[in-house]
């Protein structure tokens, strides 16, 4: 009796084993092509299109660049499904310099997999037509067609999904809004595009195994040039010989890391226009920080002192010596700046480390400035008197200055 149910299974299970595993089998020039049967499961049918291509010849993605066409597969019978679609998996480029082509291509072996939704769950037979181009030294276009004979009931071919699935994960990721990864594409020159991959730490980053695909239909096609990588983030450099005209449709991107794929859509933007809206908005952070430093208990009381200084200078009624006091006040601050910007760059040209803030980390500068805050203090209190007008009214020039008769020294230094 055991062996009766033995049987029953060995036979049961070989029958599976061959039924619908593949379909007929094309050949050319030691290239074969073929369908597999992975999952067929109710009206769902994963197949793979099975190249197993020559030496020295390709086939070519769905993107395939400046020459070529990628494989085409069609149901001939319409009737007996909804849909049919294609899983392209992440491909290889080459360049060749002599004619200046950038392909995207597949080599060896490669499968390319397929998801159908019948319209019946009783369809047997599935006759395909493949349309493809094959080259080597010249592109040969190939029509020919498969058929494909299905099991009744739900099946899997554990070896046909094993390598199904495995070209499966090469094929891009689309990227989502609550994906980690950031991807920003910016147009470097007149036939160069940048793109920036950030927050990919979590990823082993080797600069040979990054790569990056752009398809916009109005872009020439773009190749690989250089990669630049630091811990966090990888800068892909895509080139080509002609102009790229940048337009408001979003571009696909597609780029690798390790065999990690991904796609995203993009608009790319000009990096000339993106330095533009960054100055600008620096320029308006300036305008709105110098606005509210004005209401810091440093400055505030400077207002008021200037502007009790024009209240008394109203008093002429001399509008002219009022704008020229107020604009050589203003020409006082900017040249205070002025002389902190040329030693901060000349510092920084000689390979100081110098930025705003930066001497508070100094513990020289925060001594003095301590000291400095409790003469103030002291004064302050009365406990030490300084006269400054009788320390300046000693010297005869800086007396002249400071004197209300001399419009321009007095307010340049008050500024």
């Amino acid at each position: 009796m055991n062996f009766k149910y033995f049987l029953t299974f060995f036979f049961f299970f070989l029958s599976s084993s061959i039924l619908s595993v593949e379909s007929n089998l094309y050949k050319f020039e030691n290239t074969e092509v073929k369908i597999l049967l992975g999952e067929k499961k109710d009206k769902t049918i994963n197949i793979g299109l099975s190249f197993e291509i020559a030496k020295d010849w390709k086939i070519y993605w769905i993107y395939p660049g400046d020459s070529g066409s990628p494989p085409e597969l069609s149901i001939l019978n319409k009737k007996l499904y909804d849909s049919i679609t294609p899983g392209w998996p992440f491909p290889e480029e080459e360049f060749d310099n002599d004619a200046d082509l950038t392909t995207r291509i597949y080599k060896d072996d490669i499968i390319i997999p397929y998801k159908i939704i019948l319209k019946k769950n009783d369809t047997r037979l599935m006759k395909f037509k493949l349309d493809f181009q094959i080259c080597k030294d010249i592109c040969i276009p190939i029509t020919t067609k498969l058929n494909l004979d299905l099991p009744e009931k739900n099946y899997i071919n554990i070896d046909n999904l094993k390598k199904i699935k495995y070209f499966q994960e090469k094929i891009p990721i689309t990227l989502d809004t609550a994906s980690d990864i950031k991807v920003t594409t910016t147009k470097m020159d007149n036939n160069k595009i940048m793109i920036k991959i950030e927050n990919i730490s979590h990823l082993e980053l080797k600069k040979n195994k990054i790569k990056a695909f752009i398809h916009n239909e109005e872009f020439p096609t773009l190749r690989n040039i250089d990669v630049n990588i630091n811990k966090e983030n990888a800068k892909v450099i895509l080139g080509s010989s002609e102009v790229i005209n940048l337009n408001m449709n979003k571009s696909t991107i597609f780029f690798q890391i390790n065999d990690n794929a991904f796609s995203t859509r993009r608009i790319i933007k000009n990096i000339n226009k993106i330095n533009n809206n960054i100055t600008f908005v620096s320029l308006f952070i300036a305008l709105f920080g110098g606005f509210i430093l004005n209401f810091m208990p440093c400055v505030l009381p400077v207002l008021g002192i200037k502007i009790n200084n024009l209240l008394k200078q109203s008093e002429t009624n001399n509008k002219k010596y009022i704008k020229l006091s107020s604009f050589y006040v203003i020409l006082g601050i900017v040249f205070v700046f002025l002389i902190f910007s040329l030693i901060a760059i000349t510092l920084r040209s000689i390979g100081v480390s110098l930025g705003w803030g930066m001497q508070f980390q100094s513990p020289y500068f925060l001594i003095g400035l301590m000291l400095l805050l409790f003469i103030f203090t002291i004064v302050t209190f009365d406990f030490i008197k300084i006269n400054i007008q009788s320390i300046f009214s000693k010297f005869n020039m800086l007396n002249k200055i400071i004197s209300k008769k001399h419009l321009f020294f007095g307010n340049f230094f008050t500024g």
